[in-house]
């Protein structure tokens, strides 16, 4: 089972256990949640942002809210445990902020992966499988308690083991995806720029981008403007000046676009977004016992 590529606002969380031996190209993605992935099997690199970095059978990725990503399969059975989460959810159930601040730590220290030893990964493994009995039993109760127990225990693993990015799988598509984060924004973009920068043909940047992250280069760049205009959206800037600010230079195709991807308008978007955050900050109000 794949995320969808269609995503909405959602303050909970979900869980799921999957494997397959059959051969099928991964979706690469984006939404608004955190993503905890632990693989099992079957992966060899795996595309975060701006970085295509190997793994291997017991690493715990953690993917931050709208950041792309996409695992590359190494055509072995493929196996693996994911637990999607809302930062809504989180600072609304957890009581002293520490998994809201690893996770926001990670990000800023550029942690995204650890590798877990046999007794950690036999915890982990242990905590899924208690969600999973939740779920089957409809004990909802119980599911969100041990969720949040495994939150804090992922939290507590990045902040122990937690290295950084380890090095890049291909330095070639490293530098394209580089070049792509800084300039996406740029709606005159074009692919001659890309490949010049990287001192390139741009039939083998083509190529070898397509290759190793099963996406085009059009495609990313697409992905990135998204991203960027739902967090425009977030700070209640219009959407037409989200348009332009997003490097897309036609208004219509902004507007046809971003429903494909995210599912509603960006005029929906931005009013769901401000309705989650108005619940967020009233929650925060009366945890300080503030009073009106």
């Amino acid at each position: 089972m794949e995320i969808a590529q269609k995503d909405r606002i959602t303050p909970t969380y979900f869980a799921v256990h999957s494997q397959n031996s059959a051969p099928g190209v991964m979706v690469q993605h984006f939404h608004d949640e955190y993503e905890l992935f632990f693989l099992v099997s079957g992966a060899k690199s795996c595309l975060i942002d701006q970085e295509i970095i190997p793994v291997k059978p017991n690493d715990l990725i953690l993917f931050q809210p709208n950041q792309i990503h996409r695992l590359i399969r190494d055509g072995e059975f493929y196996e693996r445990h994911i637990l999607v989460i809302s930062p809504g959810f989180i600072f609304s159930e957890e009581e002293n902020g520490e998994i809201t601040q690893s996770f926001i730590q990670a990000k800023r220290e550029g942690k995204s992966l650890v590798s877990l030893e046999e007794h950690e990964r036999e915890i982990l493994l242990g905590y899924f499988q208690e969600i999973y009995e939740a779920q089957h039993g409809r004990q909802a109760t119980k599911e969100k308690g041990v969720v949040l127990e495994t939150l804090s225990y992922c939290a507590q693993l990045f902040r122990k083991k937690a290295g950084g990015v380890p090095a890049a799988a291909n330095q070639a598509v490293t530098h394209v995806l580089q070049f792509l984060n800084a300039h996406y924004k740029e709606a005159d973009l074009k692919l001659e720029d890309i490949a010049k920068s990287v001192h390139l043909n741009k039939n083998y940047v083509c190529n070898v981008f397509k290759e190793n992250t099963s996406m085009t280069v059009y495609r990313y760049i697409i992905n990135k403007r998204i991203i960027f205009a739902k967090e425009l959206l977030s700070q209640g800037i219009g959407v037409t000046e989200c348009a332009q600010l997003s490097g897309f230079g036609d208004y219509s195709n902004f507007i046809r676009t971003f429903k494909k991807l995210v599912g509603i308008s960006p005029k929906q978007y931005q009013r769901e977004k401000a309705f989650i955050t108005e619940e967020i900050k009233g929650k925060c109000l009366c945890d300080k016992k503030i009073l009106f």
